[in-house]
């Protein structure tokens, strides 16, 4: 089966959260599931942030004619053409890990969209009137129109069920993989970068955002004069150093700013306790990843932090209370760490619910599952039909005039999309054979074949250079808008010229012509068959 997952919203470093959820989902497929072929639709200014995946013979990188920091461009070209390129790759199944559904969607490829939270309804004072207004029918479109909907927690799904009763019974939870491995960097550095000791410290990740409750932490530490707040995700932004002095705790609370992954765990590993304030998360991954490395977590109960933490951590009844928070970190600093596994959140069953509810739906619509164990056997039995044929033409004393890798190139290649990267280590005649088989649906004929073959004797990328140029320019590529893929060649010809281009060519097309007379009114249908014929 091949499952599309659409990259285009990733900006890097600035998504936070959703960032870490798909590149834990996609490090999650790339190990656990090789059964299934991945196709990531990306956009050219980060399409070099997924490079590892390209590696992987299951997964494909497909960069798109588009920038994700041009937000405005990037939600048009998503909405008008990403399910127009879902079907050109033959998607089976395509997965979109935020909100943005694409409007024009009428390939008939089944949607899975993820959602995350409702923050627009909770908290509108975040986003103008125009972005709610946007969210509010993105989701609704969303909610609609898609064959399935995962919330990443019950608390999202109950959520869901509020605000769009009629979803609730298209959803399911899969909760977000969490990977934790070893930082690498020792507590020595640390020190020499922020100048705090093990165990000396107290650790946040947080922002500005009024429903992280960042304010009331910093009240709790004024209050506590033995306590020391290293606190990441937060820059020296002049509000909260402004509000740092008035408390008088500029000296005890370390800013590190955004943080690498290796030094966030770092600072995880080395700390003695971790605080996470927020009242509204749609699930909240720095208490599993700090409760993973044995640390303590002081958190509220509010939305899903409770369920997703399972009751393992130290809660906070009256989030916006300093002297609750001061009394439940006095209690947390006294308890021994304890490691809690939370083998749930493993990218591993995170993957195997995912892989099952694309079989489902899959089947529910109708298509065969495919796996590699499948295309192998396709290409086994195209081989045998091969050898078969050849076998026949030598008995009867003749030479198959189609080389044996020419002919499995293009099995199973969809007919209007020529990944040139797959014939790049076939001989010339070889290559000359399978593009022009995957170009024009059939062989180069003798007088043309001859013709080429003068040119066999050059250099592959000079011949490949050569050859490509001619074809992607060719009648053929223009009236059934070929697409020559990780071509390094020779650029795609672009643009309203070449489509014009097309059009014309496909006016001397006699399919063509029979499809617009057909159209015509009858009257004219029988003049065109008097003058014509």
């Amino acid at each position: 089966m091949r499952i599309g997952i659409d990259l285009l919203w990733v900006r890097v470093g600035i998504c936070g959260g959703t960032e870490s959820y798909i590149r834990n989902l996609l490090d999650g497929f790339a190990e656990y599931d090789k059964q299934n072929e991945y196709v990531l639709f990306a956009a050219k200014d980060h399409v070099r942030s997924f490079a590892k995946y390209a590696d992987k013979p299951h997964m494909r990188l497909q960069a798109c004619r588009v920038e994700s920091r041009n937000r405005i461009r990037r939600i048009f070209w998503e909405n008008a053409f990403l399910d127009a390129a879902a079907a050109r790759c033959r998607i089976d199944v395509m997965l979109i890990p935020v909100y943005s559904k694409p409007a024009a969607h009428v390939s008939g490829i089944p949607y899975i969209s993820v959602i995350h939270d409702f923050q627009a309804l909770h908290y509108p004072e975040y986003f103008s009137p125009a972005k709610r207004c946007f969210l509010n029918a993105s989701w609704k479109r969303t909610v609609r129109t898609s064959a399935r909907l995962v919330t990443i927690s019950d608390a999202v799904r109950k959520d869901l069920a509020l605000h769009f009763p009629s979803a609730a019974g298209n959803a399911v939870t899969i909760y977000n993989p969490v990977a934790t491995s070893c930082c690498g960097l020792s507590a020595g550095f640390i020190e020499r970068r922020y100048g705090i000791r093990r165990f000396q410290y107290v650790y946040c990740v947080s922002s500005m955002l009024p429903h992280k409750n960042l304010d009331t932490i910093l009240r709790a530490v004024r209050d506590m004069p033995n306590i020391c707040l290293v606190l990441s995700g937060v820059g020296r932004e002049r509000s909260l150093v402004h509000k740092l002095y008035r408390y008088q705790i500029a000296e005890r609370v370390v800013l590190t700013g955004y943080v690498p992954d290796a030094v966030r765990d770092c600072l995880y590993e080395n700390c003695r306790l971790f605080l996470f304030p927020s009242v509204f998360e749609g699930f909240g991954m720095p208490p599993i990843e700090a409760m993973r490395r044995g640390k303590r977590v002081v958190t509220t109960a509010c939305a899903s932090l409770r369920e997703v933490t399972q009751n393992r951590a130290v809660y906070v009844e009256h989030p916006f209370s300093v002297s609750e928070w001061k009394e439940k970190i006095q209690y947390a600093l006294t308890l021994p760490e304890e490691k809690v596994p939370f083998e749930q959140y493993e990218p591993c069953e995170i993957v195997r619910q995912y892989k099952k509810l694309f079989t489902s739906l899959a089947v529910e619509n109708g298509k065969r599952c495919w796996d590699v164990g499948d295309r192998n056997e396709q290409m086994r039995i195209y081989e045998k039909i091969y050898d078969i044929v050849s076998e026949q033409e030598r008995s009867a004393g003749k030479k198959l005039g189609y080389e044996k890798r020419a002919f499995l190139c293009n099995v199973g290649a969809h007919p209007q999309i020529v990944d040139v990267s797959g014939y790049k280590n076939l001989t010339n005649p070889e290559y000359c054979q399978a593009l022009y088989m995957a170009v024009y649906h059939r062989l180069p004929e003798r007088e043309e074949y001859q013709k080429w073959s003068a040119f066999f004797g050059m250099d592959s990328p000079s011949f490949q250079k050569k050859l490509l140029k001619k074809l992607a320019a060719s009648s053929a590529a223009g009236i059934n808008r070929i697409r020559l893929i990780h071509d390094p060649y020779v650029g795609r010809y672009r643009g309203i010229k070449y489509w014009l281009f097309g059009a014309c060519y496909g006016l001397t097309d006699k399919p063509t012509l029979r499809q617009i007379g057909k159209k015509l009114p009858q009257p004219l249908q029988k003049l065109a068959r008097k003058v014509l014929l």
